[in-house]
């Protein structure tokens, strides 16, 4: 395993391929001039800007896309996003709308960027989507792959 994943669970129930597509995968958010992307295990510095101006030290990126990676019909994905959507903003102190994608293949998802966010209440919000994983940075601003199961 990477030093850019903090593994959850161990043994991972999650194959080597799609942890390397998740470590691969480019986790965008904001729109416009104000876009940028995390990469696992790279500084961000506007990470780092934007927990200057909100005053917080962490960040989660998540989806409550596709649960545990199968893909699901369009009207369950967005009624999950919504719903997402409502926890992050009772739990973060900021969030903006984000698309993890990967470069290598047709997939992506909608998903958020939410500040404030400790990686315990991240990895629970993550687990109670069914998702495999979840993006969390620190206060170094550096992002990591967070295995749930």
């Amino acid at each position: 395993m990477s030093e850019h994943i903090i593994e959850a669970v161990s043994p991972t129930a999650i194959y080597e391929e799609l942890i390397a597509a998740y470590i691969g995968a480019n986790y965008c958010s904001g729109q416009g001039d104000r876009e940028f992307c995390l990469k696992i295990g790279v500084y961000s510095e506007q990470l780092s800007q934007m927990y200057a101006k909100t005053g917080s030290n962490s960040a989660v990126f998540i989806t409550a896309y596709n649960p545990y990676s199968q893909i699901q019909p369009k009207e369950i994905n967005e009624a999950a996003h919504k719903s997402l959507l409502t926890d992050l903003a009772v739990s973060s102190i900021y969030w903006v709308e984000g698309m993890g994608y990967d470069i290598n293949s047709d997939w992506q998802e909608a998903s958020f960027l939410a500040l404030g966010i400790s990686l315990e209440l991240g990895s629970q919000i993550g687990t109670q989507y069914g998702q495999n994983a979840i993006v969390w940075a620190g206060e170094d601003a550096i992002p990591k792959l967070v295995l749930l199961r």
